[in-house]
């Protein structure tokens, strides 16, 4: 394990020491996560690892393993500020596991509205909830050592092309709403970091605004620390930005669905029947090693890496093999000193399905790709692709095919590939994946009219009944915000079938935004338990059985519909503008001001 040496160093003395190239060269990072280090100095390089419900370590291409804890508003409905003290004090421990210096968070960007791609990683839609919850953390995890990174200073409240968007909003919006939780945090926590946002406020980026960087968080705020950006450092100089990190997945220890804590916690002479009822995904699920073995039996993939092309199979040999845990990854910061500057990947996979019939399989990739079953080819996402912003926005759609399979019988799952300069797509974003991308899913083809049958026909023979339903990293991610408050497509006819054959069903719903809730009045139980991290299912059981009391309170308000919200008309892009209408009437303001009944309250 890695482990920092803090070495006394006289700062103005070493600063005067430098060359102007030296100090020139502490603006930026010498990778994807580290600062510049000058030995020669005694200036040490300082490692940082992202955040906020975890910390995934340095490398995005077969990473170590890392614990998950609730999301960001699953931590704001405890609204237990020695709760998030404690999250943050293993967040550290986590920290040291990687070698990290610096976490990658808190998140105390304001859940606006409901569609905010990563409105799940904030903690509220109130600006005193959020900087209490944020002072918190912050102190839990800066009391033993490792420094926190607030982010993202200010006003990053949507992901759709927030590169670029110039948010519009009064001076009191600003300054008495989302400028509120990151002064109280600073003041009452002291971030080692912060980090700014990528959008502009009021027509000037905010990594390059001297009164949002100087007047108002230095001055106003007292603030000391050092700010963190991915932008290009050209203005570095005129405003007081010290550091750009602008060079070149996270995986559970052990994770616990809904449907095995509960299982878990019944009688062992209990029957218990699962049906899938209705898919909820947008991409067909990836096969991780609970459901495929590599080459050599241990549950996982085997990939190889190749400087040749698949057409090259009878001669070519890999410069490297590894076996890595699922069908999805980037190759972000994947390198090795034989490979060349295009090169070609083999992932293999070993499959055992436990039922019988036609499954369809999905392939996306930054990069040509084609898949084999048994050698029969599936899905060629090669002689032609589409773009669809996969992969930070620089993927392919995600092609499909089906494939007929018997139960009980293993069948040879491999995707020939190429790296990102193979692509033949248009489009990216930011964030560069050099060696390219690839994702492979696939399920039992589900006729939703079928899977609803069969639900309501167990939910009619058993004596409890849980429905599991909600959304994913398909809805809510980085990059792309949601399109609307709805549940996947034929969610809701599920529910209320099965709540019609047996009404006292409970219903829980896991997702980290609002979501909509036509069949609410039909339900006499509905918990919603968020993203719970590695043990969501094991928290859901306790509560379900009595051993926990659901003592949570709703840190954002849950609209009846999109449109009773405050950012219904004021949500998305207009030539590159986002007009902050509802002005201070943020959330459950907007909701008291204009006596607006929604689905859920605040609190």
């Amino acid at each position: 394990m890695h482990i920092l040496q803090r070495q006394p160093i006289d700062v103005e003395s070493t600063l005067a020491s430098l060359t102007l190239a030296e100090k020139i060269s502490l603006l930026s990072g010498s990778d994807f996560w580290n600062s510049q280090a000058i030995s020669s100095h005694g200036i040490s390089s300082v490692k940082c690892t992202d955040g906020p419900n975890g910390a995934r370590g340095g490398r995005f291409f077969n990473p170590v393993p890392a614990l998950c804890i609730p999301c960001g508003t699953g931590l704001g409905a405890t609204w237990n500020p020695d709760l998030l003290y404690s999250a943050g004090q293993l967040l550290s421990r986590e920290c040291d596991a990687k070698g990290a210096h610096v976490w990658l968070g808190p998140t105390v960007n304001l859940v606006r509205g409901p569609l905010n791609g990563r409105g799940f990683e904030s903690f509220s839609e109130d600006p005193h909830l959020s900087g209490v919850l944020a002072t918190a953390i912050i102190n839990g995890v800066q009391s033993r050592g490792t420094a926190a990174a607030l982010k993202h200073f200010v006003a990053n409240d949507q992901e759709t092309a927030k590169m670029s968007t110039d948010i519009c909003m009064s001076e009191r919006a600003l300054r008495e709403v989302y400028l509120k939780p990151f002064q109280m945090a600073v003041r009452d926590a002291k971030p080692k970091i912060v980090m700014s946002s990528y959008n502009k406020v009021n027509g000037v980026h905010v990594s390059e605004s001297r009164k949002l960087l100087k007047d108002v968080l230095r001055s106003t705020a007292h603030m000391v620390a050092p700010m963190h950006s991915m932008r290009a450092w050209i203005l570095r100089c005129q405003v007081p930005q010290d550091i750009a990190l602008t060079r070149p997945w996270w995986q559970s220890f052990q994770a616990s669905s809904v449907f095995q804590g509960i299982s878990d916690q019944l009688p062992s002479n209990a029957n218990v029947y699962f049906e899938p009822g209705v898919f909820g995904h947008v991409l067909l699920p990836y096969f991780t090693g609970d459901h495929v073995t590599d080459e050599n039996g241990l549950p996982g993939v085997s990939i190889s890496f190749f400087n040749e092309p698949e057409s090259a199979w009878q001669t070519r040999k890999p410069f490297d093999q590894q076996s890595i845990p699922d069908t999805t990854y980037q190759l972000m910061d994947y390198d090795h000193p034989e490979r060349g500057g295009t090169f070609y990947m083999s992932m293999t996979a070993y499959y055992k399905p436990d039922v019988e019939g036609t499954y369809e399989f999905g392939l996306a990739s930054y990069g040509v790709s084609r898949l084999y079953i048994d050698e029969h080819l599936v899905i060629d996402n090669a002689t032609s692709q589409t773009h669809a912003g996969m992969f930070f926005g620089h993927g392919s759609r995600e092609e499909r095919g089906t494939y007929d399979m018997k139960a009980g019988k293993t069948y040879r799952l491999r995707v020939e590939a190429g790296s990102a300069s193979t692509s033949i797509t248009t489009g990216g974003s930011f964030i560069p994946i050099p060696g390219g991308a690839c994702r492979l899913g696939g399920c039992l083809k589900l006729d939703p009219e079928e899977g609803i049958r069969r639900a309501v026909t167990v939910a009619k023979k058993c004596k409890h009944t849980f429905v599991i339903v909600g959304l994913n990293a398909d809805f809510e991610k980085e990059g792309k915000d949601r399109e609307s408050m709805s549940l996947p497509p034929h969610v809701d006819d599920l529910v209320s079938a099965v709540l019609k054959a047996q009404p006292n069903a409970i219903v829980v719903t896991q997702a980290g935004n609002p979501i909509e809730i036509p069949w609410r009045h039909k339900a006499k139980t509905i918990l919603h338990s968020w993203y719970g991290g590695n043990e969501a299912g094991n928290a859901v059981a306790d509560v379900v059985f009595g051993k926990v009391n659901p003592s949570g309170k709703l840190p954002i308000t849950f609209p009846s519909r999109l449109q009773d919200g405050p950012t219904f008309l004021s949500f998305g892009s207009d030539n590159g503008r986002i007009y902050y209408s509802e002005d201070v009437f943020v959330g459950h303001r907007w909701f008291d001001a204009r006596g607006i009944e929604p689905a859920f309250e605040f609190g």
